[in-house]
């Protein structure tokens, strides 16, 4: 498997599917290699991945020597699964021509769609340009892997309307092998809530805009709520201490539900939980 870097599942979503997809592999048998286009040994999530007996390709001297490496070992992969179009398309080019492997594709987010849709809310210039560069990466790259994945079927759809022929599917972005028993977890003692986006990321900055405007959360809670859904923004100079700012609360969540095709029913069961919480706080 190749991603940008080795998994931080407990900081982005993006992570957190490659994570449970790399256990899932591990489970079915294969013996697994993962590489990281940034080449480091991130703590301690390369451990995370040893202990599961993954083979985490890392350091100098394997950036230097990939490309023989990929060639080297070849004759040993069955396939490759290529994550995100600006990672994807590093790759792919070298592995069709100077190797047989299959390629497996997971764009995670249908980048092309997601900055024409920006475009339509905001107007602004950059989003159409960038919706127009991305749409010509990921076609050219759902239409050389042997078979391509999103998160949702709305996703694909918008794929088989420019080209039928394009061999895409859904893939369900999270999996449990078991889940808790329901009961009091005890939020009220809790001082912080989790982020839902621990890492700078347009979508899920959109999504935490979107998921608490700031009119919609009571005054006395206002902070409860910016230190539970708003954290992952402070990086981006978006939340000012513990209150959020929300400038285009309502035609980004619009977005955000049209963009993947599940945006209403995450923020109802999401907010529904925010709302209890702090409640409670």
């Amino acid at each position: 498997m190749v991603d940008h870097y080795v998994p931080t599942f407990d900081k982005d979503a993006g992570s957190r599917t490659t994570w449970q997809y790399l256990k899932m592999f591990v489970k079915q048998g294969y013996q697994v290699k993962f590489l990281g286009d940034n080449f480091a040994a991130e703590e301690p999530y390369t451990t995370a991945l040893t202990q599961l007996g993954i083979e985490v390709l890392y350091g100098e001297a394997m950036q230097k020597g990939i490309w023989d490496w990929i060639e080297k070992h070849a004759a040993d992969i069955d396939f490759v699964y290529l994550n995100r179009p600006h990672i994807a398309s590093k790759y792919i080019d070298f592995i069709q021509e100077r190797t047989s492997i299959r390629v497996l594709y997971y764009g995670h987010d249908l980048h092309f769609l997601r900055e024409r849709r920006e475009y339509e809310l905001t107007g602004e210039e950059a989003h159409r340009e960038a919706s127009a560069y991305w749409k010509g990466v990921e076609l050219t790259l759902l239409r050389k892997a042997a078979l391509s994945f999103y998160p949702s079927e709305e996703e694909c759809k918008a794929i088989h309307a420019i080209d039928s022929t394009i061999r895409v599917k859904p893939l369900t972005a999270y999996v449990w092998d078991s889940f808790p028993e329901l009961g009091d977890f005890g939020y009220e003692k809790r001082e912080r809530g989790p982020a839902l986006c621990g890492r700078l990321c347009a979508p899920a900055e959109s999504g935490c805009c979107a998921l608490v405007p700031e009119r919609s959360v009571p005054e006395d809670t206002r902070g409860r709520a910016g230190q539970f859904l708003c954290r992952g923004l402070q990086g981006a100079g978006r939340v000012e201490g513990a209150s959020h700012t929300a400038p285009r609360t309502a035609s980004t969540f619009s977005a955000l539900s049209r963009t993947n095709g599940y945006g209403s029913s995450m923020r109802t069961a999401v907010w529904s939980w925010c709302r209890s919480a702090t409640a409670r706080a």
